[in-house]
């Protein structure tokens, strides 16, 4: 047997205390990410960990009195006591392999949790920066209708315009002071539930998970590849001996049943690819089925988007005759004119601001 030199015995520690330090290391940077990622990680780690290191044994042997033990090449007399080393350069190289499913299940993981907030938010995901805007716009137009109310109120008291008029002016008044607080009621709801923890594109993100999963079924079944494979080095010493003498074995090992067993996950990846890609309960199919309903809403809203154009045009075509009008009842119909158009105004800015997020879901370049 071939003498396995202190050397070599060092290389090996250092080797495995390197990789292993590298594994906590590994496992350490985890720290910040979703507890999922942390958790995988440790996992892969410590079974990493286990690869990497060196197995030290110890043995107690009696010999039997015909000297041989078990019909081996192993002989000797009485009693004898060794210690050894026993390392596997196979189980190192899938030490790392183990680190890297672990990452790829980490990523595959937040992949799939942010798809499942994008489906449970579904087309809040859009508003929120569309009720944004709006309120943006109403607060910038909210001294306008005060002053256009407060000069009603003038008229009202000056006896220039009836109740029943001055009343109208100031329930117009009264829907947008509620339209503001509705938007801004709306924002601080979709807040709450962490509207802005994703909003991206569907497609992409279809495309994301299925890349990722694939991606950890193929680390996966690369490591599950080397089972039926065993490769070792063991070196020790026999301690009692004078003087003291070494030992080594090297030990190379292949089940036959890999060639079914490669033959058989080829087809559970081919499966699992396929499984992904149109099982209705896989995420992707909800995905997919979302990004229809979107469509559909962005239609809608373009479509209110038209009639809302409309209507603005209108308003400021009538706005236009009412500032040269000298009828007694023209400031009266030109107050409720400016505070329709302030209203129809929130509502285009707030479905241009939509159709926009929802083009960006659809991922249209053009959100017109």
């Amino acid at each position: 047997m071939k003498v396995v030199s202190r050397s070599m015995v060092k290389v090996v520690a250092m080797l495995a205390f390197g990789a292993s330090a590298f594994a906590m290391t590994t496992s350490a940077r985890a720290e910040g990410t979703s507890p999922y990622c942390e958790k995988v990680r440790a996992r892969a780690s410590a079974d990493a960990s286990l690869m990497f290191a060196p197995t030290v044994q110890a043995q107690g042997v009696r010999y039997p009195r015909n000297g041989a033990i078990d019909s081996s090449t192993t002989v000797g007399q009485g009693y004898q006591f060794r210690t050894a080393v026993s390392w596997s350069p196979l189980d190192f190289y899938k030490g790392f392999k183990v680190l890297e499913v672990g990452r790829a299940d980490c990523e595959q993981h937040e992949a799939t949790v942010t798809a499942q907030q994008v489906l449970m938010l579904g087309v809040d995901a859009a508003r929120l920066p569309a009720l944004r805007q709006a309120s943006t716009y109403l607060s910038g137009q909210k001294g306008r209708w005060e002053e256009i109310i407060t000069k009603n109120d003038e008229r009202l008291a000056e006896h220039v315009t009836s109740l029943l008029d001055a009343n109208e002016v100031r329930a117009r008044g009264g829907e947008l002071e509620k339209k503001a607080a509705m938007v801004d009621g709306d924002i601080g709801r979709l807040e709450a539930v962490g509207i802005d923890v994703y909003r991206g594109m569907l497609s992409s993100l279809m495309t994301s998970i299925e890349s990722k999963a694939m991606d950890f079924e193929r680390k996966a079944s690369h490591v599950r590849s080397l089972e039926p494979w065993t490769f070792s080095v063991t070196g020790g010493v026999v301690p009692q001996e004078r003087p003291v003498d070494y030992f080594g074995i090297v030990q190379v090992g292949f089940n036959l049943g890999a060639f079914s067993r490669n033959s058989a996950d080829a087809r559970y990846l081919d499966a699992r690819a396929e499984e992904l890609r149109k099982a209705r309960y896989e995420v992707i199919d909800q995905l997919r089925r979302f990004k229809a309903q979107v469509k559909v809403t962005n239609t809608q809203s373009k479509r209110e988007l038209e009639v809302v154009n409309r209507r603005i045009a209108a308003l400021r075509s009538a706005r236009d005759t009412l500032a040269t009008s000298e009828a007694s009842g023209a400031p009266h119909a030109l107050a409720i004119v400016d505070l329709d158009m302030i209203l129809a105004e929130a509502d285009r800015v707030y479905l241009t601001a939509l159709v926009a997020e929802l083009s960006k879901m659809e991922e249209n370049g053009n959100a017109g």
